[in-house]
Parts: structure tokens; C-alpha cells; sequence
């Protein structure tokens, strides 16, 4: 997977809660996805927005890969209770 395609499909399925490559601090509630000198990393925040569940990744398609599976998740867990879980 490359950025233009994860972008498309963040877009496309009008998906929320994520961080993109550091766009912003860290929200409660997010799952996001970095890269930095090692590497990519993919992350979920909790409820105070602390990073929490990082994975590692070498490649960054396997990172997006993640990244997508989580949003997806965390916006049907949004949908399913919309009063917060």
C-alpha cells in the first residue's frame, strides 16, 4: 500500500480518529501512524492520548497496511457506540 492509496481510503470511507505522519499532538482516542528514524511506527492513543499498541514496522507499506486495519476498527467500535467505549 502506498500513501496516495491509505489517503484514498481514509478519504473515501470518510474515516476519523488518526493521526497522519505527526498532522498533529496526540488526541485521545486516535490510532496513528509515524515514521521516524528506524523505521514506521503505528500506534493507538487512550483516553488521555497516550501512545499505547506501538508496532514497528521496516516497510512502509506493511505500516499503512496496519494503520488502515486500525482506523477501520476504531471507526466501526465509534459507530457501534457512539457514547464513547
Amino acid at each position: 500500500m502506498t500513501r496516495e492509496e491509505a489517503k484514498r481510503i481514509l478519504e473515501e470511507n470518510k474515516l476519523s480518529n488518526y493521526i497522519w505522519f505527526n498532522e498533529s499532538m496526540y488526541e485521545p482516542n486516535y490510532v496513528g501512524i509515524t515514521e521516524n528514524g528506524n523505521g514506521y511506527e503505528v500506534y493507538a492513543t487512550s483516553e488521555r492520548g497516550t501512545p499505547s499498541g506501538i508496532k514497528v514496522f521496516t516497510s512502509e507499506a506493511d505500516a499503512l497496511t496496519n494503520f488502515i486495519s486500525r482506523v477501520e476498527s476504531l471507526n466501526r467500535l465509534k459507530k457501534k457506540y457512539p457514547n464513547g467505549f
